[in-house]
Order: C-alpha cells, then structure tokens, then sequence
C-alpha cells in the first residue's frame, strides 16, 4: 500500500506502472479513496444501478456498489480529474483535468472513455488552467466543456474535432444540454438539428441554441440571458438541469435556493409550426423567464448538486442537507429532508429510480431511499492527502494510514473498508506504525500515531 495525493490509498501488486502512467515495477490492483473535490464528481451508472463512477486523482473509477472488488481504472490523464459526465445512454463517459505543473502548454485534457470497455476513444484538446464542467448532448452528437479561463468549448464525436469554441465573460460553472431538435430544410430534407442548452457564469444565467449555419458550413451558437425579476435579484449558480419536458430550468444558487425558469420547450409539433409560419407558433411561452426561488438551505455554500425524476427534484446543499420536492412552476413543497456529513458535492439518481447516492466533501459515499430519503453510509476515505501508510506483521490484510484531515484510520483490504477511525480535529499527523501483537477478537494490536505539535498517540 501506499499513500496518495487526493486522500487515495493505494493498493499494489508486482509488475505494472503507477496511476500516472510512470513505469514501476509494481502494478495498481485497488484504490481507497474519494474526496469529494468537485461537484459530480461521483455519479450513479445511468444504466447499471449496481455501479458507479468516480474520480480519484488521475484516475476514474468505475466500480461496484456492492461488490468493493469489482472496480475499473481508467488511466490517462496527467493531472488531477477536476469534472465527470456520462452520457444519457450510459455508452459513454468523459472526464476533464487540471493542467500539471510541469505541463508548460497548460493543456486541461478531456477524456471520452467507453463506459463498457474502459477504453479511451478521444483525447480532446482546447481547454487550458482546469477544465471546470462536461457533459454530452442527448444523442451523443457533441460534448461541451468550458475551463477556469471562460473558455467554452464543443467537440464532435463523430471526429473528435472542435465545432465551436467561444470565450465568455467570466467561467462557467455549469453546462447542461436541453431538447435536440429535428429540422426540415423547405423541400422537406431533413437537415442537421438544433440544440438547446443552458449555462452559468457568474450571475449571468443564458439559454443557448447551437445551429448549423448552411451558409458558412458550420455550427454557430446564439445566446440569450434568462430575465429576472424587476426587483433586482441578483444570484450566482452552481450547477443546473432542465426539468423533464424541457419547459423549465432548475438552477441552485450559492445563496441556498433553487431558482426555476420557464423555458421555450419546442416539441417537435411546435418545431413544425414554427418552419409553416409564425401564425402557427402563437403558443410558444416566452423564454427564459424567472418563476419561482425555492429555499433549500441556509448553509455555506448553496445548492451544488440537483437530480429530477418527473415532478421529483432532489437538492444537495453545502450544510450537509438533502431535500426532495415535488411540484412544478411556482408550486413547490418539500416531501422529505435528511442530514449526512460534509457538504454534498454530488447527487444522482440510480438506473432503477429507486435510490440515490450522495457524496460528501468528507470523503463519505451514502445510498439513500429515493422517497423517504433514509441514509446508508456505503464508502469512507480520507478526504485529504494520506501522509503515512502502515502493515503490523501479524495482519498482512490490514492497513493503517494518516491523512491530513486529522485521522488515522485501519482498512480490512479483504473488504476495503474501515475498521478503525481516530480524529483529533485541527491536528495534522506525520507518521504512523501498527503493533505485533494481536488485538482482541483478532483485530490488529496498538496502533501508534505521530502528530506534528510533538503528540504521541496510542490507539487500540
């Protein structure tokens, strides 16, 4: 075992390379590790509810929920993963990075892998700094990615090459994908879609439209800001989704709400209407209109995670809270509200609609009850760089570490999971040794602890 950035412990056996691609003479057989950096940064497989995806340091992980020795790790970036999507059909997944140090291009890769195979299919270049959010279209034509310099950026997957690269005005915090909708040129041909999508940056919320401009033979992107209300509400976003159907925008505020914004939902009966004449489209709602503010918390941070299921709308908020509501428009109540530890980062429903997981900034992974919202703590890990990593000679199975975060756990490596956890808050420990002798029912004996304001601990 050894210690990692990113509170990862690693397991290793003969003959392979290291998460980084670096030849070794050992090979990398398991992590234990998530930290809860970044927002979504653990999803449910969208197609498999017995699996999950994750990022930890380099690496992605595709693993199992009940199985911890069923795990896949996706190697090839260089640096620290910073975003993770999967696509609707769960055929793919994309990760982008935070550019190295020593990388002078300062190139924030992204990554298309095979979710089935595990297999890259793309490197995708353009991004520079940290590549800050990724997702897919719907029917898996384009992926968007937009880095911590403005930059937003869309590759095709049919050639990995890019079709629109712009530079907003400040980062954006999220990109989500909206309706794909078929046109038809005047002869009835049908000619390439459009697509809808919303994104943040800053306060500024915008619906955009990505089109193939016939003309210039190329897609071309219109944007227009979403219209708030005349009293002046003034916002930032973390992260945002269209509602199902499309009529509305679901967008978490740092400010602890979830704003709702009335959409153009173009079906593809008004799609039609549209091409025979404006007459024919007087139903269309105005677009990008503010309806409601709905208070979830009041903690740092805001809403950073949300998942829709129908009129269900699930939030995860930085306090730690989760809330599931039910309605629509301007009609919303809360259902259920439940309470686990760390702020949560990400949130996602599992394939078979039953249950989500939730991941924390502490390192904790819960499976909760997609109704009642009642908690399961399913993973642990040190959300902070693991700073020493011992074996006692009378259990070759266990393995204690340190981290940063002031604990020092033991892990069973036939499980992988905890079995031990010291925490001595604000305190960072620099060293850590386990015991010969047995402990009692065959546990491991004393585990000593070294800390850097001069401690000595003894843990049994």
């Amino acid at each position: 075992a050894a210690a990692g950035r990113a509170g990862s412990v690693v397991g290793m056996a003969a003959n392979g390379a290291d998460p980084g691609g670096v030849p070794s003479p050992l090979e990398l057989e398991h992590v234990i590790g998530y930290a809860g950096a970044s927002p979504q940064s653990l999803q449910p497989h969208v197609a498999d509810a017995d699996k999950m995806i994750y990022h930890v340091s380099s690496l992605v992980v595709i693993a199992s929920v009940s199985d911890p020795h069923d795990q896949r790790l996706l190697r090839g970036h260089t640096g620290d993963v910073s975003c993770l999507a999967q696509s609707a059909d769960g055929e793919y997944c994309a990760s982008g990075q935070a550019a190295p140090v020593q990388e002078r291009s300062g190139e924030a890769h992204v990554f298309v892998w095979s979710s089935r195979d595990g297999v890259p299919i793309y490197r995708l270049p353009g991004l520079r700094g940290r590549a800050t959010s990724v997702s897919f279209s719907r029917d898996n034509r384009f992926v968007a990615g937009s880095d911590n310099e403005a930059r937003l950026l869309v590759w095709d997957m049919h050639n990995g090459q890019v079709v629109l690269a712009t530079r907003l005005d400040r980062a954006a915090s999220f990109v989500a994908w909206g309706a794909v909708l078929a046109r038809e040129n005047k002869r009835g041909a049908a000619r390439p879609s459009t697509y809808r999508l919303c994104l943040a940056a800053g306060p500024a919320l915008r619906e955009l439209t990505l089109d193939f401009n016939v003309k210039a033979m190329q897609f071309e992107i219109e944007s227009e800001p979403m219209t708030m209300p005349s009293s002046g509400l003034q916002r930032e976003y973390n992260v945002g989704v269209f509602a199902p159907g499309d009529g509305y925008v679901l967008a978490g505020t740092t400010a602890g709400e979830l704003c709702v914004f009335a959409t153009a939902a173009e079906n593809a009966a008004t799609a039609a209407a549209n091409q025979r004449g404006p007459s024919h489209a007087g139903g269309l709602r105005r677009s990008g209109v503010f309806r409601a503010c709905v208070p979830v918390s009041s903690g740092k941070g805001g809403v950073l995670c949300v998942a829709v299921d129908g009129p269900y709308v699930w939030a995860g908020a930085g306090d730690g809270k989760v809330k599931r509501f039910r309605g629509s428009d301007q009609a919303w109540q809360v259902e259920a509200e439940a309470m686990v530890e760390g702020r949560v980062v990400s949130l996602g429903l599992t394939a078979d609609r039953g249950s989500l997981l939730a991941a924390t900034s502490a390192g904790k992974v819960y499976r909760l009850h997609a109704g009642s919202l009642a908690a399961e703590l399913l993973y642990a890990a040190h959300p902070a760089p693991v700073v020493a990593a011992a074996f006692g000679s009378a259990h070759p199975d266990r393995v204690a570490t340190a981290a940063e975060d002031g604990t020092v756990r033991v892990w069973d490596l036939n499980s992988y999971q905890e079995v031990f956890c010291a925490t001595r808050p604000g305190q960072r420990p620099t060293c850590v040794h386990v015991g010969a002798d047995d402990g009692p029912a065959g546990t491991p004996g004393l585990v000593l602890s070294g800390w850097e304001d001069g401690a000595v601990y003894c843990h049994d």
